[in-house]
């Protein structure tokens, strides 16, 4: 398919998949699935890894502080959840408290903040 953008022609032969109900895309997306797992599975020592991967994971990761007024900002991921937590706090020694949990809105784990940023004053957080 071409397009025109800003006066120029753009071939994207690839515009077919972004209707993901189609019937072709499906087809598309399952045989490229099943040809990940074919030389995927096919790896040497694959469980290992897989191991030693879940082992590091489940340390879990605390994100970046940043600050709006007196409140601090940031995200924490316990080792088993799969979205980390936007929490707040007042000050250095104020108490944590959850602000966002990204894992309450999905029962399979699959929605994400793609960002969040706090106010000046720290009232307001916007995210996406």
């Amino acid at each position: 398919m071409n397009e025109v953008l800003h006066g120029r022609v753009v071939r994207d032969p690839y515009r077919w998949l972004e209707d993901v109900d189609s019937a072709e895309t499906r087809r598309f997306v399952r045989e490229q699935w099943a040809r990940t797992r074919r030389v995927l599975d096919a790896l040497p020592d694959r469980g290992k890894i897989h191991q030693r991967l879940a082992e590091l994971l489940a340390i879990g990761t605390v994100g970046t502080p940043q600050v709006g007024g007196p409140w601090y900002f940031y995200q924490r991921r316990e080792g088993t959840q799969n979205q980390p937590v936007l929490y707040t706090r007042e000050g250095v020694n104020g108490s944590d408290r959850v602000l966002l949990d990204p894992n309450r809105f999905a029962s399979d784990g699959t929605t994400a903040m793609d960002w969040w940023y706090p106010s000046h004053d720290g009232r307001y957080v916007a995210y996406r």
